[in-house]
């Protein structure tokens, strides 16, 4: 018996330089070889992709069943001969040789001890994923939100390669989602770019949060709020801004600020603000009219998002719209029109600012 983990602690993984396509594979070829360790600041990924695409490792049935009868002895004692695993090529093939549901199972119960086999054991569940059980997604989930917390870089990591706007992975990152503390939040926003809309991205968004009890998760998910306020706060400092007043994540932070506004106070002094701020910076001096436009968009984009809070939350308000906000609104989109209705800058936007003067044009002011 004792012999299964003696080979395993004495496993030694090579690659086979000379099978490598390209000088750049070889070179991360040579980089798993010469001296990347769990414990050093890792470029791993061009690294593994090198050796995923065939760089000189080919999957080994000895190495699945020699992994597979420790798993059936003691998976956890596996485990740990893994995470004593000092270059990190040997981690790769010894998690890519242990079954999944193992690998599910030392996941669901927190065992590891090392972050970094934890992103890696996540990083293997996601490439392979294809299930989309419920107790899979929830493990899975959970796992994520754990490396959150332990090596956030990774986290966006994963993220971003596997999973967002692949809609096999929409029932996972709604868990993901629903189980995401606020720093999460703040995570998952500096992940995003704001700057412009796709409508598959933000179908995908749109389903994952769909499910959601909102009421109960926007203070926690508000920290995604503050990281597109962030962003439009750049846009002005940099005057620089996209094409759109809406971004793929639009529709949930509309959702996250219809509760986070819940009182008719609360909306007028925010509206109100940022109209005061518009006003002002509107009249200041720029080098080019793309940099004036820039700075009315950020400033518009926030009215927007803002009208479909309104019409969200006006029967609670249970008052009329402010006819001083109403008509100062008005005049910024008049005043400035050529800024958005004009053949040079015919784009997606015109239309959507339209929309927001229509909807002033429409309301029941007092």
């Amino acid at each position: 018996m004792n012999n299964v983990w003696d080979s395993l602690a004495a496993l030694k993984i090579e690659v086979d330089i000379l099978r490598c396509r390209s000088d750049t594979d070889k070179k991360y070829s040579r980089d798993l070889i010469e001296g990347i360790t769990c414990n050093a600041p890792i470029d791993f990924y061009n690294a593994i992709d090198a050796v995923e695409r065939g760089c000189g490792f080919q999957s080994s049935v000895e190495l699945s069943e020699l992994c597979q009868k420790a798993a059936n002895q003691d998976s956890e004692r596996l485990l740990n001969v893994i995470e004593e695993k000092t270059k990190m090529l040997e981690i790769v093939f010894l998690l890519y040789s242990t079954e999944r549901s193992v690998k599910l199972s030392w996941v669901k119960n927190g065992l590891f001890h090392k972050p970094i086999v934890l992103y890696e054991c996540l990083r293997q569940l996601l490439r392979d994923y294809q299930c989309q059980e419920t107790e899979e997604n929830d493990t899975i989930a959970k796992g994520l939100c754990r490396l959150l917390t332990q090596i956030p870089e990774r986290f966006i990591n994963l993220l971003n390669r596997y999973i967002l706007f692949h809609e096999q992975f929409i029932p996972l990152f709604s868990r993901v989602m629903e189980l995401l503390p606020p720093k999460g939040w703040a995570v998952f926003g500096s992940s995003l770019s704001f700057e412009d809309v796709d409508k598959k991205r933000m179908a995908f968004i749109d389903k994952c949060a769909g499910p959601l009890d909102w009421e109960e998760m926007n203070m926690q998910a508000y920290p995604l709020a503050e990281a597109w306020l962030t962003f439009l706060k750049k846009c002005v400092k940099n005057m620089k801004f996209g094409s759109s007043l809406y971004n793929d994540a639009s529709n949930l932070l509309i959702t996250i600020l219809v509760y986070h506004t819940k009182t008719y106070e609360g909306f007028v002094r925010i509206l109100n603000e940022t109209v005061n701020s518009c006003e002002s910076l509107m009249y200041q001096w720029y080098e080019s009219v793309t940099q004036l436009r820039s700075v009315y968009f950020a400033h518009l984009t926030f009215m927007e998002h803002m009208h479909f809070v309104w019409e969200n939350n006006c029967g609670k308000y249970a008052a009329a719209f402010p006819d001083d906000i109403r008509t100062r609104m008005l005049f910024l989109l008049d005043e400035w029109q050529f800024l958005w209705d004009d053949d040079l800058f015919r784009d997606k936007s015109q239309s959507e600012i339209q929309q927001l003067r229509n909807w002033l044009n429409g309301l029941t002011t007092g």
